[in-house]
């Protein structure tokens, strides 16, 4: 548990002022009767009072007091909640050998059609980016939850240049939110157990890289980071 209102706790340390002049009153009004009154006529003069009955009421003070300073400082905690939504990130070569006529009508516009496709069926919680690749990455829609606009983004990829796939499954990584994972009390094992926020990649292709990152170190870093990697190739055995 935190404070937003620390600085408030501080009035907590009235309340040791406030008990030291209960009780200084207490002990000079005892003092006050004694010297107006004989101790054989304390009796009758002065009735005794209830011993103890008698600080409850304020006892209860002090423990209102305490309370609303506490409720001063304003307490809050952070409590950890299963995640609802995903993000995948469909990464597409648009280098100049998608233009290969192998698989009607081009390799690139089945590609399009397909991660399209794929968009239409994710559930509507789902965070969907989209990115193009040739010797760079180019984002097209950063993850979001307007399936609509990463549709239309993916229909305006044009095929070009050669294949640096590492770039792009490192662009798509960045893409995806890196926030630290809190406990999750829920998962099992108990509170030492961490809940990540899932995601994936789904990368399109037709050929190897042949320039930037080596594929399979930012694979390892995918891999690290909990992110499978979903490759679909593109062509045909010829």
């Amino acid at each position: 548990m935190s404070f937003a209102a620390p600085v408030a706790l501080l009035g907590l340390l009235l309340l040791p002022l406030l008990a030291a002049t209960y009780i200084r009153s207490e002990r000079r009004a005892r003092g006050r009767r004694e010297a107006i009154v004989s101790a054989p006529l304390l009796p009758a003069v002065a009735p005794r009072r209830p011993r103890w009955r008698r600080h409850v009421p304020v006892a209860l003070m002090a423990v209102a007091v305490g309370a609303l300073v506490v409720a001063l400082a304003r307490p809050q905690t952070t409590q950890a909640v299963a995640v609802e939504e995903a993000t995948v990130v469909v990464a597409t070569d648009r280098s100049g050998s998608m233009l290969a006529t192998d698989v009607a009508p081009d390799r690139l516009t089945a590609a399009r059609r397909a991660a399209q496709t794929f968009v239409d069926a994710v559930p509507a919680k789902m965070r969907v980016g989209a990115l193009a690749f040739n010797h760079q990455p180019t984002v097209l829609a950063s993850p979001t939850r307007d399936h609509d606009a990463v549709r239309a983004a993916l229909g305006t990829v044009e095929a070009a240049g050669s294949t640096a796939t590492g770039d792009a499954l490192a662009a798509a990584l960045a893409l995806i939110p890196q926030d630290t994972p809190a406990p999750n009390p829920l998962a099992p094992g108990g509170a030492g157990e961490v809940e990540r926020p899932p995601a994936a990649i789904v990368l399109l292709s037709d050929g190897a890289s042949v320039r930037g990152r080596d594929v399979m170190d930012v694979a390892e870093e995918a891999r690290r980071a909990e992110v499978p990697v979903y490759t679909v190739a593109l062509g045909t055995q010829a």
